[in-house]
């Protein structure tokens, strides 16, 4: 992850690496988006996604979900927004 740090001036190749090293390539994209590209607070929220601290979990109130109890907003994405949820070892 430290290579995204390090190349912050490219966004298409740090979207690349971000995407690259994420399972759901997808909701990688997601928490670039809802954090408004800030890569600091993107690398750092992948980094304990990845070593299983944190879930992702996007909120639609349109379609009647609700904000998981606990969960930490991120940011907003279309039509919702981005949750952080600390989980329980």
């Amino acid at each position: 992850m430290r290579q995204i740090s390090k190349r912050i001036n490219e966004s298409i190749t740090l979207m690349g690496v971000i995407y690259d090293s994420f399972k759901d390539k997808q909701l990688a994209g997601l928490i670039l988006y809802a954090t408004l590209h800030d890569m600091q607070k993107t690398e750092s929220i992948l980094e304990q996604v990845n070593s299983g601290n944190l879930k992702i979990v996007p909120v639609y109130p349109g379609m009647g979900e609700k904000v998981p109890k606990n969960a930490e907003c991120i940011g907003s994405i279309m039509d919702g927004a981005l949750y952080l949820l600390k989980l329980i070892n």
